[in-house]
């Protein structure tokens, strides 16, 4: 006798072998596509922070360029004063950026500059 198809256990076994590879697969891939959402393109991370370098740079009376130093300038800051141009979007999504968040620019050294987009910071002087 010759066997033309499946039987149902097999059916059923390769329905619960892909159910549980769904299982598995599709919380990480939710929460990939949401950590994607929530931060910025390194483009418009690039921009921002060479713009917050600049205002920075032409007021060292304001905010000198020394060691173990930490500045807080508001993205209102830099589209006042012509740094960036408002309203400032995110590249890659095409979503507005609240002005009402901070970058942050750490001097550890003079060469390692560290930068970062935050809600709020607190300036080390």
């Amino acid at each position: 006798m010759k066997k033309n198809g499946f039987t149902l256990i097999e059916i059923l076994a390769v329905v619960v072998l892909l159910a549980g590879i769904s299982l598995i697969a599709l919380p990480l891939i939710i929460n990939r596509a949401n950590q994607s959402k929530s931060s910025l393109s390194d483009i418009s991370k690039k921009l921002i922070y060479e713009a917050a370098y600049t205002y920075i740079d032409k007021n060292q009376t304001k905010y000198p360029f020394k060691e173990g130093r930490r500045y807080c300038v508001k993205l209102q800051t830099l589209v006042d004063y012509g740094y960036l141009k408002e309203p400032v979007q995110d590249i890659k999504t095409g979503e507005s950026i609240d002005l009402k968040k901070q970058v942050e620019i750490s001097f550890d050294t003079l060469v390692d500059i560290e930068y970062a987009v935050k809600d709020s910071c607190t300036e080390i002087r």
